[in-house]
């Protein structure tokens, strides 16, 4: 508001300048033109200066915009929190054990309770909220419970993004997914893009790899035993 105010007032200035001394000749008339030109490139890239690239994402930062990042305690999670907050955004994490998100809690964002199979614990965490980011998978063994999360929990995300018209919903698949449907957790997250897709929400997919500190544990042992990956 100051930059724009001492903007006009300033070629306002100029304008009286060349009313008062009679100065019509077309050298000052068209030094005025470049000079509002000037200005006004300005004022351009100084609104464009409050948009920010998050996630390769423009996204224009307001005064109270809040992101709603589940999966925040995760490997991906936490450097989504980590790089929002150093780019501004007021963030809410949805946790299970406020204790063991005690970090993000430290880093800046807000910890609110919350767990995808527990839906009534979930509406408080949408108030305000902008933009949500969902980079939660589940890791259990227990194919049900896999199912409880990344089928029916994140369904209820949608639906609630729907309800209260976030701005953006950004949810993290993996790469090729669709390519392995009879793997249960790629089976999950294909049929969600899908949902996602055709639910009318501002949307952005992710399609991401897996990360190589959990090969073993959370790969390698589970197909030697052939158990759910």
């Amino acid at each position: 508001m100051v930059y724009f105010t001492k903007l006009w007032y300033n070629l306002g200035k100029l304008c009286y300048f060349l009313i008062i001394t009679r100065v019509y000749n077309y050298y000052n008339l068209i030094r005025l033109l470049i000079l509002l030109k000037s200005f006004l490139k300005k004022a351009k890239l100084k609104n464009e200066s409050k948009r920010k690239f998050f996630l390769g994402i423009k996204i224009k930062i307001t005064q109270n915009m809040t992101l709603l990042v589940i999966g925040g305690t995760g490997t991906l999670g936490r450097q989504i929190v980590r790089k929002a907050l150093e780019n501004g955004f007021q963030v809410r994490c949805i946790v299970r054990n406020k204790r063991s998100a005690n970090f993000l809690a430290e880093w800046g964002a807000e910890l609110v309770y919350g767990d995808l199979t527990l839906a009534e614990t979930l509406p408080l965490s949408f108030q305000g909220v902008t933009a949500v980011i969902d980079a939660a998978t589940s890791r259990s063994e227990d194919e049900t419970k896999m199912v409880d999360v990344d089928w029916y929990g994140k369904l209820m995300l949608i639906e609630m993004a729907k309800r209260v018209n976030i701005q953006r919903f950004i949810f993290f698949s993996i790469v090729n997914a669709s390519c392995y449907s009879y793997i249960n957790l790629m089976k999950q997250k294909t049929n969600i893009e899908k949902v996602l897709i055709h639910s009318g929400v501002p949307y952005t997919i992710f399609h991401y790899t897996g990360f190589y500190q959990a090969l073993i544990s959370q790969y390698a042992i589970p197909i030697l035993e052939e158990k759910p990956v």
